[in-house]
This record gives C-alpha cells, sequence and structure tokens, in this order.
C-alpha cells in the first residue's frame, strides 16, 4: 500500500509541477510555446528580437533572459527589490543611449515619471508581466 501511494504521488507531482515540459517532450508544444509558458521573461524579449535592429542598445529592469536577447552584449539588465527604480537605475539609463526599456508592469509609474523628461516612451508590447517601451530623445 505505502508503495502505491508514494508511487502516484510521484507521478501526480511530476504532472502538476513539469506540465509545461511533459507537453514539449510529447510533442504537444513547440519551442516557442513551451518558453512563452514556462518562462515568465521569454514573451517581451521575443517582442524585442522582432523589433530590434542591429546595434541598438536595451535597458531591462528584473528581466534576465540575456541569452534570448537579439544581441546580448547590447542587454543590460538590473535587479530591484523594492519595487521603485534606484538613483542608480536612473543614471544608468540617462547615461548611455538605450532604445528599448523592459521593466516589470508593476513598475510602470515610477520609470515613466523617471524618464518623461528626457525620453519619449512608445509601448510595444504588454504581457502579465513586463512592459516593453521604444525610447526616443524628446
Amino acid at each position: 500500500m505505502p508503495a502505491c501511494l508514494l508511487f502516484s504521488a510521484t507521478v501526480t507531482a511530476l504532472y502538476v509541477i513539469n506540465m509545461p515540459q511533459l507537453l514539449y517532450l510529447s510533442g504537444q508544444l513547440s519551442k516557442r510555446e513551451f518558453l512563452l509558458l514556462a518562462n515568465r521573461f521569454y514573451a517581451s524579449v521575443e517582442k524585442l528580437s522582432q523589433v530590434a535592429r542591429p546595434g541598438e542598445r536595451t535597458f531591462s529592469v528584473d528581466n534576465q533572459a540575456v541569452l534570448y536577447a537579439p544581441d546580448p552584449e547590447l542587454f543590460t539588465y538590473t535587479n530591484t527589490w523594492w519595487g521603485t527604480p534606484s538613483v542608480e537605475q536612473v543614471r544608468l539609463l540617462a547615461e548611455k543611449d538605450y532604445r528599448y526599456l523592459i521593466i516589470p508592469v508593476f513598475f510602470q509609474k515610477s520609470y515613466l515619471a523617471a524618464l518623461s523628461r528626457e525620453r519619449k516612451m512608445d509601448l510595444l508590447h504588454e504581457d502579465k508581466h513586463f512592459l516593453l517601451y521604444r525610447l526616443t530623445p524628446s
């Protein structure tokens, strides 16, 4: 009896915890669908890959999907823990000619306020986790 319980608990855990992996391995999801389902960072960087041209810089907050970026060397990311941009992050944005900005959805108002005087921001993508903006000088 304990062996049956252990086996069923293991199968249930695999089914619930790794559903995207099981669907991908069984051929029910494409690689793109798997990444969109299993990786909350992917959708905004996928859109970035569609619109960015060679040589354009991206500044990202809390999205570390460097490997999926169109040019990883021009993809700068930083992490925050308190929900507002730090002075250092805003300085970094002003220092270099970043063309794109990826921010968490809940950061929108604080980053827009900090940047609206210096840059025009056009929303290119929005999902439940991140926003992607194109930045142009005001």
